[in-house]
């Protein structure tokens, strides 16, 4: 299996297409689902606060972990390494291993039973939370999808850095591409504390999305065909096969 991915760049007015590269070998995050090799000290760095599971019915497993941007490995690759981390097991029983977007973590995996589509999303919280979010959407288990960044929105930070960013509320997509993504983000400005809400709006199934629009009070995203995956601890047998994969490779 060889996964492809598209990454594009959702500024707020254009989009620019990413081109590829090794995540270890660059530290901007211009990079998206990029494939490392599966090796022991990685498996062990991204499970050392366990694994979840990933609930799919394309690839036969699918196993998310997390690297610490301050662990230290005697593996020089594995040890530039850090953010979230997914393992996937195709049909063969082979595993590989992506990083969504380099440095990030993740802060919400989404599915789609009715089609099997998976939407994760990413963001720095690594010396300073933001500033975008980073959304991977996959119809086919992960082994093709796109990435897109999405700005926060400009007034936040503004005209000084203050720690502002968006905690992801909701987020879905009817069947005609049409859905909303709603963030807030708790703002203190005049000595006054106040929490900003807002919707980013799509039209063609999450690959481009509109402004973002300030609301006047917490709103949910329109009703469509997604649902939150809630972390669940991944299944000792599907953890046990990749450790034994990674030992032998």
């Amino acid at each position: 299996m060889k996964l492809s991915f598209v990454c594009l760049a959702a500024a707020l007015a254009s989009l620019a297409f990413c081109a590829p590269a090794l995540a270890q070998e660059n530290d901007d995050n211009d990079t998206c689902m990029v494939e490392t090799p599966v090796t022991a000290d990685l498996v062990a760095a991204a499970g050392e606060n366990g694994f979840t599971a990933v609930p799919n019915d394309i690839s036969s497993a699918i196993l998310h972990g997390s690297i610490s941007a301050t662990r230290d490995s005697d593996d020089a690759d594995a040890g530039a390494l850090h953010g979230a981390v997914f393992f996937v097991r195709d049909a063969k029983g082979d595993w590989y291993a992506f990083l969504p977007a380099s440095g990030e973590d993740t802060v919400a995996v989404y599915s789609a039973t009715s089609t099997g589509a998976l939407v994760v999303f990413t963001m720095l919280q690594t010396e300073g939370p933001g500033p975008s979010w980073t959304m991977i959407r996959s119809t086919d288990g992960f082994m093709s999808g796109d990435c897109t960044a999405i700005s926060f929105p400009s007034a936040l930070n503004h005209p000084d850095w203050a720690n502002e960013y968006l905690d992801l509320k909701d987020f879905d997509i009817d069947t005609r591409g049409r859905g909303d993504l709603i963030g807030v983000a708790h703002v203190e400005r005049g000595g006054n504390d106040a929490d900003w809400w807002y919707a980013y709006r799509t039209r063609d199934g999450g690959v481009t999305w509109g402004t973002p629009v300030r609301l006047r009070h917490e709103t949910q995203a329109r009703a469509g065909i997604y649902q939150p995956v809630e972390d669940a601890p991944a299944p000792e047998d599907q953890v046990e096969d990749l450790q034994r994969y990674a030992a032998a490779h």
